[in-house]
């Protein structure tokens, strides 16, 4: 273990960091295959924050919610959220929720390989725990509290719209290249037009088909938070 380092790994040998009775009795324990988490962790990662300080900097860490029935991860930087899911089957009748370190996060990416072997995952209040193909990787959370990140997502939904994913990221790529800009989302019934949200004179317009239920609609993104995994 690296001096002042809150995570560590292991080959062929047992690492306990000591727990309290009550944290071990509030532990829950499961398995699902290593592409399984490496891909959750993939499709939220980006929505990290990287320099946020003060009160807000768990939000440089990521999210971890566990019941007998699903595992979600979820990130967001304050602007934009990502949440992925993965259904579990867990012994434990309990519930657990922890905040990874960004560096957990990274170091776990690197652990995980592109196999279906399975990882087994231990999540109590004050450790979590990874094993895998005979190696181990033990972290403490971050103490802080994560944002209610459900609070953010609405359960009445006025407008919903369905794009192919890839011609969505394209649209995006093109109309905010060569410098960061704000993105205008003009919502109609059978498209979705993206523009520049600046006063560039040379304003691009990306124009996609979508299935759209809803009235037509208009957003705006800020620079910089239209990345796509």
């Amino acid at each position: 273990m690296r001096a002042g380092a809150k995570f560590c790994t292991s080959c062929g040998a047992k690492c306990t960091p000591a727990a309290s009775p009550a944290a071990e009795s509030a532990a829950i324990s499961f398995e699902l295959p290593q592409t399984a988490l490496k891909r959750m962790l993939a499709m939220v990662q980006y929505a990290m924050g990287t320099d946020v300080v003060g009160p807000r900097e768990v939000l440089n860490g990521l999210l971890m919610v566990v019941d007998s029935r699903e595992l979600r991860v979820i990130a967001t930087d304050g602007h934009r959220l990502a949440m992925a899911t993965h259904p579990v089957s867990a012994q434990e009748a309990i519930s657990q929720k922890i905040v990874l370190a960004r560096n957990t996060v990274v170091e776990l990416m690197e652990l995980l390989a592109q196999r279906d072997t399975p990882v087994a995952i231990d999540i109590s209040p004050r450790q979590v725990r990874f094993r895998v193909d005979g190696r181990s990787s033990a972290s403490e959370p971050v103490d802080r509290e994560f944002p209610d990140y459900q609070s953010f997502i609405s359960s009445h939904r006025a407008n919903v719209m369905r794009i192919n994913r890839q011609a969505l990221a394209q649209a995006l790529k093109r109309t905010s290249r060569d410098e960061p800009c704000g993105v205008q989302w003009v919502l109609n019934e059978n498209s979705l037009v993206l523009s520049r949200a600046d006063a560039n004179p040379r304003e691009r317009k990306k124009s996609c088909q979508s299935s759209t239920t809803g009235p037509p609609c208009a957003s705006a993104s800020m620079p910089g938070i239209c990345s796509m995994r």
